[in-house]
């Protein structure tokens, strides 16, 4: 007979709290920012690859945008860079990310003392 565990007080998920991956990487990639025209934006990666950022749609000429259309870390990096986007519009997002995990890894460090004390229990069993 196999049993099954029972989950029903196992902690829950926190609801999916997290920060843009692009806006991440926007912020924390290295990347140079050079104004080409009013509106227009040469960047260049750390990797050596260039692309346009056009501020008025936004737009992009990298394969993120073109291909899958949204907002690349390229956008974000130049409304970043010149200030159509406050950095600090992702600290809300961080810090409720953080609260979430914090959360959770205390639910996790329970749930773990809880199966130690088991363990010990168990051994006594064992030691019979």
């Amino acid at each position: 007979m196999t049993s099954t565990p029972d989950t029903s007080d196992a902690p829950t998920e926190p609801p999916s709290t997290t920060v843009d991956e692009r806006d991440v990487r926007a912020l924390t990639e290295t990347m140079f920012v050079e104004r080409e025209a009013p509106d227009f934006y040469r960047v260049r990666t750390q990797a050596g690859r260039e692309y346009v950022v056009d501020t008025r749609e936004p737009a992009c000429t990298c394969p993120d945008f073109q291909y899958r259309d949204v907002r690349c870390k390229h956008v974000r990096r130049v409304q970043f860079e010149v200030g159509e986007r406050d950095p600090d519009s992702v600290v809300d997002d961080v810090h409720t990310a953080l609260d979430h995990l914090d959360d959770r890894l205390a639910a996790l460090a329970t749930r773990r003392a809880e199966y130690v004390g088991l363990l010990a229990a168990l051994e006594r069993f064992d030691s019979r």
